[in-house]
């Protein structure tokens, strides 16, 4: 199949609006999620500064930027795995592997454009400057050996599904610079010193169902999976179905997220996290809003817990905390979090800095 590039009109997608309401819970602010109820997280500012309220949002679903959306759960603690991919993950999925050279315009700078079932020698940028929306990629190879293998710049309303997107160079694999509404399902994320990286205003980013493996870099790099800084995200992100894996010895510092300014709205749930540095999961600053529900450790975890490391740049236990909030104003939602094994992540190796309860109380079945 040969590649193509489209041009067509796709409506402004969102994480999907649920219509009817089940079961209702308190007024929801922006970024809160009602569950059985019951609000998981508080209010979180809007762009104007004030607090955007939904009003009653139905069960299951955030209010995100002043609109009840449906933030879904996937299967409690169910993630995709490296043998996925080519199966239900990654090119070669929705439509044959590509062969084709991608030979339309880089960067893209037309809105309502469809790239597909192509391969991307170099990297590939969404925008130039003046805004763009309505891009769909989906079936698309990138092999980047540059700065950002896959760049969005001011844009919005961008699908991501079924690709493999490489960064052989110590850059960002995707490199988003005031985007919002993005959603990448389904993909094959390699390579880089960080998987994905946010700058500007973003928001509205949802990453799912993806394997996300083999960062660049040694010892002094800052190598994470997600790193907001310095980004205001005044939406919502959901990250959730995904599967870790730096697959590199020398990555130990950080880890798979990384959040460092204030504003951001997270719902982290059903992933893997590998071994991964001293703070797997570290946020800073005000006004960030975490739940983190769902989530698989690697069970080396439990070995390094208790001995002393010998993998290089991998911490030895006095430093390790499994979730490291790094502020008192800030605690957020940890629920229901386990190890390979189904055993509960313990209380002493989470939140150094702020004080914050594992929530283990009524959790989902373990596989």
């Amino acid at each position: 199949m040969g590649g193509k590039v489209s041009f067509k009109h796709r409506p402004i997608r969102r994480l999907g609006l649920l219509v009817s309401v089940l079961v209702l819970a308190n007024a929801c602010g922006d970024g809160e999620i009602s569950a059985g109820g019951a609000r998981l997280g508080p209010e979180a500012s809007d762009p104007d500064g004030g607090v955007s309220s939904c009003g009653v949002c139905g069960d299951g679903e955030v209010c995100s930027s002043g609109t009840c959306v449906n933030a879904p759960t996937g299967t409690p603690y169910g993630h995709v795995v490296p043998a996925d991919v080519g199966v239900t993950i990654g090119v070669g999925v929705a439509a044959p592997v590509p062969t084709a050279p991608y030979t339309g315009p880089n960067p893209v700078t037309a809105s309502n454009t469809t790239i597909e079932n192509v391969v991307v020698n170099g990297c590939l940028k969404i925008g130039n400057g003046s805004p763009i929306d309505n891009i769909t990629i989906r079936n698309v190879i990138v092999n980047c050996n540059s700065h950002f293998a896959l760049h969005l710049y001011n844009a919005t309303n961008i699908l991501v599904e079924y690709s493999h997107i490489n960064n052989l160079s110590d850059g960002k694999v995707v490199y988003m610079e005031n985007a919002w509404g993005a959603e990448f399902r389904k993909n094959e994320i390699q390579g880089g010193q960080d998987y994905f990286f946010s700058a500007e205003v973003v928001g509205d980013i949802t990453v799912t169902d993806s394997y996300m493996h083999s960062n660049v870099g040694g010892c002094e790099a800052h190598a994470d999976g997600f790193q907001w800084w310095p980004a205001r995200n005044n939406g919502f992100f959901h990250i959730t179905g995904n599967y870790f894996d730096p697959n590199n010895p020398q990555i130990g510092f950080t880890g798979v997220l990384f959040a460092g300014d204030e504003g951001q709205t997270v719902l982290m749930e059903n992933n893997f996290i590998p071994l991964w540095g001293y703070y797997p999961i570290r946020w800073y600053g005000a006004g960030n809003k975490f739940t983190f529900r769902y989530n698989v450790y690697d069970q080396q975890y439990r070995t390094l817990l208790t001995t002393t490391s010998t993998t290089p740049c991998v911490a030895n236990p006095a430093g390790v905390v499994l979730y490291e909030p790094r502020s008192e104003e800030i605690g957020g939602v940890y629920r229901c979090n386990r190890y390979e094994d189904g055993s509960f992540v313990e209380q002493q190796y989470i939140s150094a800095t702020a004080p914050l309860t594992h929530d283990i109380t009524d959790c989902p079945t373990y596989p």
